[in-house]
This record gives structure tokens, C-alpha cells and sequence, in this order.
């Protein structure tokens, strides 16, 4: 099986960009450059996407001619138009130039999606909708064919590297063991490169070596944050203890409660708003890969011939 993926911290899974057919825009390259027509106002646009996704997009507009009165910026998603789109943001004039504003866009979820700019001036208001892909770049930055990538925590090569696209092969092994093979077009994933071994650790150590699937049982609100009952394979229970750790869809979690085939884990907002957990509803299916050191710590003892304790 062959995955070609749009990159994104949580990334969508795209058979294309999705053409936005009002202008035309270099979009080969991170920044995005745009020379036209807003209404009656000419404008040299940049647009430098955000590096992660949740994450603010820096936007330039340069009105050639004209009286301006208002810049303002919103995000637009390809599939659902303005409907449930955010109040534009008002750009800033620049200080020290004559009609260069900026202003800041946040970009909530990747994919395909486009920047309109409305000019109000004396000569009226002028619109323009340029199209963006909305994708976490800082991730393939240096990646090359043959590194590794985990995509909601499994761990895949990559055999083909473009700026903002790659793809991976899955063999039957890896469909067997993960949610992969019921992957669709659109759906998010997260998406994470591998560790180097100097750098500082925040989690526990994940290898992208998914030992199973996972369902969510039940998903309830703590504050801002919420509590996730997760059920787990017979087989992996004996691995997960209470304050230990485990990786569901790559996200190194603390287990808050264990019972017997089942756990509970504390989602804070920062994983909620940067990860698929966000998405997590009872009965979603989802990748679980136990600690490290406690699937070699059993295993040791199996082979010393520990018998353990009946409950």
C-alpha cells in the first residue's frame, strides 16, 4: 500500500490540492507570492504559511495605488467556503510605508485552503482569494527518502520527499497491526520526525513499533481539558500501570487509571488543539505502542520463568 501524504503536525490525508479558480499564485515553494487585482486596487501579496498547524500565517499586502482605508484577512477552507470561518483580521499599516500592511492569520487545521483580502478604499472595495496550503513545512525540512516518519505513531519510511507532499509504503504487517488501512482521503494524522538521541527527551521513549489497536470507550470533560477511557488488546494489559506511560496515536501519555482490560488518560488543551485527540469520540479505533521498558521487562521474566501473581 503507497500513501501519499500532505504534511502537517496533524496532517491531512489529500489525493490534490483542490484549485481555487479566482487567481493564480506561485505556491511552489513555502512562501506564497501573488501579483493581480483586488477589485479596482493592484496588490503584491506574500503569504508565509504557518511552520505548524495549529499555527499564524504572516501575511504582506502591498496596495499599488489607491486611497486605503481597510485591509483585512480570513481564512478560507476549500470544502466549506466562509460558512464557519473566523471575523477577518484588520491588517496594520506598516510604519514608515505609504499602503504596505501586515497582519497575522491563524491557520487551525491543514489542508487545502486560501486567504481572501478585501481593500476598502475610495475607489470602493476589492476582493481577492489566494490559495494556500496550509501545512506544517518545519517537518520535512530535512527529511530525505529513506528517514523515517510517524504517522499517528507508526513508524514509516518515506520514499518519496517533495516540498510539501510525500509518500510511504505500508506492508501487511503494519495494516494488520495499526488503524492505517482504514485511512480515507481528508482524514487527520499526526505526524511527528525522528528523535535524535542528543536531543532533550519530553515524553517517554516511542519507536513507532504500534503493538496494537485500541478503542475509545468513553471521552469526558475535566475543565478545559478531558478524561479518555481507552479499552485495550487482552494481550497488551499486562504492560500498563497507573502513572506509567503509553502512546496512543504517537502521543506520549501518563495512564491516569488502570483496570484490568481498560485505562484512563488526562488530555491538557495543548494536545487536544495540536493533535487528533481533539477528534477522539467512543468508538474510534487507535494505535497503542506500551512502554519500552516494560514489554522487555516482561519479557525477561517470562524467559526466567516468573510465574505471575493471579488477581
Amino acid at each position: 500500500m503507497k500513501l501519499r501524504v500532505a504534511q502537517n503536525v496533524f496532517c491531512f490525508l489529500l489525493p490534490a490540492l483542490f484549485p481555487v479558480p479566482q487567481v493564480e499564485a506561485h505556491v511552489g515553494s513555502p512562501t506564497v507570492f501573488f501579483e493581480g487585482q483586488a477589485g479596482p486596487y493592484p496588490v503584491h501579496v506574500v503569504i508565509r504559511p504557518a511552520e505548524v498547524i495549529p499555527g499564524l500565517a504572516e501575511i504582506s499586502v502591498r496596495v499599488e495605488s489607491g486611497q486605503i482605508e481597510r485591509v483585512t484577512a480570513l481564512p478560507i477552507k476549500w470544502n466549506v467556503g466562509r460558512k464557519g470561518a473566523p471575523p477577518p483580521e484588520v491588517a496594520s499599516l506598516v510604519r514608515g510605508e505609504t499602503n504596505l500592511y501586515h497582519t497575522q492569520l491563524w491557520f487551525m487545521e491543514g489542508g487545502a485552503q486560501s486567504v481572501e483580502l478585501e481593500i476598502v478604499g475610495g475607489s470602493g472595495a476589492g476582493r481577492v482569494t489566494i490559495p494556500v496550503d496550509a501545512v506544517a513545512r518545519r517537518v520535512l525540512e530535512d527529511t530525505r527518502v529513506g528517514d523515517s516518519l510517524a504517522l499517528n505513531g507508526c513508524c514509516l519510511t518515506a520514499i518519496e520527499v517533495e516540498p510539501a507532499r510525500f509518500a510511504i509504503e505500508a506492508v501487511p504487517e503494519t495494516l494488520r497491526r495499526t488503524t492505517l488501512g482504514a485511512w480515507r482521503p481528508g482524514e487527520r494524522v499526526n505526524l511527528e520526525r525522528a528523535l535524535r538521541l542528543d536531543q532533550r527527551l519530553g515524553g517517554h521513549l516511542v519507536q513507532g513499533h504500534v503493538d496494537g489497536v485500541g478503542v475509545i470507550r468513553s471521552v469526558v470533560a475535566e475543565g478545559e481539558g478531558r478524561r479518555v477511557s481507552l479499552e485495550l488488546p487482552e494481550s497488551l494489559s499486562r504492560f500498563v500501570a497507573e502513572k506509567g506511560s503509553l502512546a496512543v496515536d504517537g502521543v506520549s501519555l501518563t495512564i491516569a487509571a488502570s483496570r484490568g482490560g481498560s485505562c484512563e488518560v488526562a488530555l491538557i488543551p495543548h494536545t487536544l488543539a495540536v493533535t487528533v485527540a481533539g477528534d477522539y469520540e467512543p468508538g474510534r479505533r487507535v494505535n497503542v505502542e506500551v512502554d519500552l521498558i516494560a514489554r522487555y521487562l516482561a519479557r525477561l521474566l517470562d524467559e526466567a520463568g516468573v510465574v505471575r501473581r493471579s488477581t
